[in-house]
């Protein structure tokens, strides 16, 4: 359970943080600066390597948008419940289940 509400988190941050892209707006990307923030709080929570953060915050909102496009019009509550309905398939698309936290930091 513990991941389900940590993926919402990083899914409400990513979302409600900053703008998207304008250039690929239709897309439903975001920017760099979302990818940024998603990957600082995965470094910071589970002390994976940043670029490997990123490559997972890339791959969880690439799986989000592909299960509904309206995610990024959605609020923190419904991305939560968003989060939490489709987190098996986000985890095997994205493999978020490996991560865990290093007992190196």
């Amino acid at each position: 359970m513990k991941k389900l509400f940590f993926i919402g988190i990083v899914a409400f941050t990513m979302l409600n943080c900053g703008s998207k892209n304008t250039q690929n707006d239709d897309k439903g990307y975001f920017s760099q600066k979302n990818i940024d923030i998603c990957a600082k709080i995965l470094v910071d929570s589970v002390g994976i390597d940043l670029e490997l953060a990123r490559e997972k915050c890339k791959c969880m909102m690439e799986v989000y948008l592909s299960i509904d496009t309206n995610v990024k019009n959605m609020s923190g509550e419904e991305v939560a419940a968003f989060s939490n309905l489709h987190w098996r398939q986000v985890d095997s698309i994205c493999n978020m289940s490996s991560l865990k936290k290093s007992n190196n930091n």
